[in-house]
């Protein structure tokens, strides 16, 4: 089975949300939503701007005990800033699945054991005509070695995108 690397996409996306934080004036409307599945715990990070209204969340969803706090922007940043420091990204393919959403995250996270983000981001830069939006599901590996590991692992043809670039209807790289 072939599989796709995402690290240079990852590592481009980090750039993109690092400008988007740094100049959010530079850009007339943003909408970046990240969840990341780590150690059965769910941290969220959510900014946007829509009719020159600014809105942001970022919380923690402890998945064993469902109790929810709010984070400080910080605290939350830090959890995905490791994330897109790691070493190699398989990307889902979006491909339906007969699994419950219990089953879909085990076998996801091979029982917790790897890291997943999901990131949507949409944004127009001001004098833009258009906007360009991507929504993805990342699984974060050290090295390319533990992303054959992994796919092997999982045991699940189609599930890992094999080529690039990734356009479905429910995931898609820029556009």
């Amino acid at each position: 089975m072939e599989i796709a690397f995402y690290k240079d996409y990852v590592v481009d996306l980090k750039k993109q949300i690092d400008d988007l934080r740094q100049n959010p004036d530079a850009f007339q409307v943003y909408d970046l939503q990240m969840e990341i599945l780590l150690r059965k715990v769910q941290i969220s990070y959510a900014l946007s701007r829509h009719k020159g209204q600014n809105d942001s969340l970022f919380y923690m969803n402890d998945t064993v005990n469902g109790k929810r706090s709010q984070l400080k922007e910080d605290a939350a940043l830090g959890v995905f800033e490791h994330f897109f420091a790691l070493g190699q990204f398989l990307a889902v393919a979006g491909e339906a699945t007969d699994l419950s959403e219990g089953e879909f995250t085990n076998l996801l996270t091979v029982d917790w054991t790897y890291p997943v983000c999901a990131v949507g981001f949409s944004c127009r830069r001001k004098g833009q005509p258009a906007a360009r939006s991507m929504k993805m599901l990342f699984i974060g590996l050290n090295n390319d070695e533990d992303a054959t590991t992994y796919v092997r692992t999982i045991g699940q043809a189609g599930f890992i995108v094999g080529h690039r670039p990734l356009a479905t209807r429910q995931l898609w790289e820029w556009k």
